[in-house]
C-alpha cells in the first residue's frame, strides 16, 4: 500500500488495487453524462453501470495486464479516488487516465494530492516508468491546475480531437486535449529529501 499525508491535518490518503467490490461505489460518483465524458472521453456511456465496468476490469487482469486500476482510501477504507495507470513499454512511459475524487471530498485541494499518489505507484512500479504523461481536456481548468500542483508540465494541444457525443449521437462538441507529462528526475527533485543520520 502506497501511504501519502496530505498537508491538511487528518487527511491520509492510501492507495490499493482496485477490484470489483469498488464499482458501484465509483458508479454512485457519476451523477450526470458530461461527468462520464470528462472522466472517460468515450470508452464509456450514460449511464454508466458495472457490466460496462466489466471489460476494464478484466483488461487488468491479463498477463501483463493491459492497464492497472487503482482505489484511493482513507485511513478507515472507505474508497474516496480512482485512477488508472496504461503502461507502454516500447516508449517506457506509463499513462494516467481516468482520474476521479468522490463528490464528498472535492473541493479540498485532494486532487494534486491523489495525482502525486498516482505518480509515485507509476514510478515505483515493476515497470518503472521514465515518463508519466496524460492527457487533459482543454476547458477542464480544475484538473489542469491540480495536475500542475502535482508536478506536471503542458507539453501540448491535440486540437479538436475528440468529439463528445451524449446519449442522442450527435456530437454537441469537437474538444481539444492538452498534453501534460511528469519525467522520472522532474518527480525525483519534487520528494522530500531524506534527512542524513
Amino acid at each position: 500500500m502506497v501511504r501519502n499525508v496530505d498537508p491538511n491535518p487528518g487527511t491520509a490518503l492510501h492507495v490499493r488495487p482496485f477490484d470489483a467490490a469498488d464499482v458501484a461505489l465509483l458508479v454512485s460518483w457519476f451523477t450526470r453524462e458530461i461527468e462520464i465524458v470528462l472522466w472517460s472521453g468515450e470508452a464509456f456511456h450514460w449511464p454508466l453501470d458495472a457490466p460496462q465496468m466489466a471489460k476494464m476490469i478484466e483488461e487488468s487482469q491479463g498477463n501483463p495486464p493491459g492497464r492497472t486500476l487503482w482505489a484511493v482510501t482513507t485511513d478507515d477504507g472507505t474508497m474516496v479516488g480512482h485512477f488508472q495507470l496504461v503502461h507502454d513499454d516500447r516508449r517506457r512511459t506509463d499513462r494516467l487516465c481516468r482520474v476521479v475524487l468522490s463528490p464528498t471530498v472535492r473541493g479540498r485541494g485532494l486532487g494534486a494530492v491523489l495525482v502525486r499518489l498516482a505518480a509515485r505507484t507509476a514510478f515505483n512500479s515493476e515497470s518503472a516508468p521514465d515518463r508519466l504523461e496524460l492527457y487533459v481536456y482543454d476547458h477542464n481548468a480544475v484538473a489542469r491546475a491540480a495536475y500542475r500542483r502535482a508536478g506536471f508540465v503542458e507539453e501540448g494541444l491535440l486540437r479538436q480531437n475528440l468529439a463528445v457525443i451524449p446519449g442522442d449521437g450527435n456530437p454537441t462538441r469537437i474538444s481539444s486535449m492538452i498534453v501534460m507529462a511528469l519525467l522520472r528526475p522532474e518527480w525525483q527533485a519534487l520528494q522530500p529529501a531524506t534527512p542524513r543520520v
